[in-house]
């Protein structure tokens, strides 16, 4: 039976006005809503297994791309379903802002990978400066400040003062996980008999390894083999014994991880 409202009765039960969006449909757009704020959990759960001791923090933010369908989704059949009369306006606004969030937390990969490399090359080239073989083989993220951003700016500003005690400029700093068996039997045999090693950084020689680096690489840490190498007097583990600015060399290893840090800064002494 019709009626003059253009409803139709079946059995009691009214059926929906034409046009209207189905019931299936609006279930959709409540699980669309909902999952959105689950996006950065489950980007989190995808990067962090991937990331490791010798990952740089943002290497893998890509990842937060994947979860992009589900806040464009909800954006756009938002928007088609607010003009076939569903109260969607919640859904494009959560679209909006987390579609947002995730490109801007997912470009940090592309934005930050100019200052940082996976080279290995770099092993080979600290090997030199400090006349020890150190293993190649492994993942390694070194984070180059040779843009000047790592610097101590505070000791430009002070170019017209006395020169103070401190670091002056910091190069660079690598964290490298080694995979290769058979070079840290033969590294660690080295460790073991070379004296350029120490198994710690005691004052006052931890005076002049800076704070940022000495902090992601202590002992706490699982860290027992250090070196502290002057590359302009090539003096090990001893303090300058005249005023002037050093390029040094700050080394760390842990033989139970099999994981090493480098820090390489310039270093400046007023006696």
């Amino acid at each position: 039976m019709q009626t003059d409202t253009g409803k139709k009765e079946n059995g009691g039960v009214k059926a929906e006005k034409p046009g209207r969006p189905p019931a299936i449909m609006r279930a959709v757009m409540i699980a669309l809503f909902l999952l959105s704020f689950f996006c950065f959990p489950i980007a989190a759960s995808l990067e962090g297994p991937r990331i490791t001791y010798s990952s740089f923090g943002t290497e893998y933010s890509w990842m937060d791309f994947l979860l992009l369908p589900i806040p464009l989704a909800n954006l756009i059949l938002g928007i088609v379903y607010k003009r076939k009369g569903l109260k969607t306006t919640k859904n494009i606004v959560v679209g909006i802002i987390f579609t947002s969030l995730l490109c801007i937390f997912g470009s940090y990969t592309l934005l930050f990978r100019p200052y940082y490399s996976n080279d290995t090359a770099y092993l080979k080239k600290v090997s030199s400066e400090i006349h020890f073989v150190l293993p190649d083989q492994g993942h390694i993220t070194t984070q180059s400040f040779a843009d000047g951003s790592g610097a101590d700016s505070s000791s430009k500003a002070r170019s017209s003062s006395p020169p103070e005690e401190g670091v002056t400029d910091y190069g660079a700093m690598s964290k490298i996980e080694f995979s290769d068996s058979g070079q840290l039997r033969s590294f660690e045999s080295s460790l073991k008999t070379s004296g350029l090693w120490t198994t710690s950084v005691t004052t006052p020689l931890s005076g002049i390894v800076p704070e940022l680096y000495s902090a992601q690489s202590s002992a706490f840490l699982g860290f027992d083999h250090f070196m502290v190498y002057n590359a302009d007097l090539g003096t090990y583990n001893t303090l300058p014994g005249k005023n002037g600015s050093y390029r040094i060399f700050y080394l760390a290893y842990s033989s139970s991880k099999k994981q090493m840090f480098i820090g390489e800064y310039t270093y400046r002494v007023v006696l």
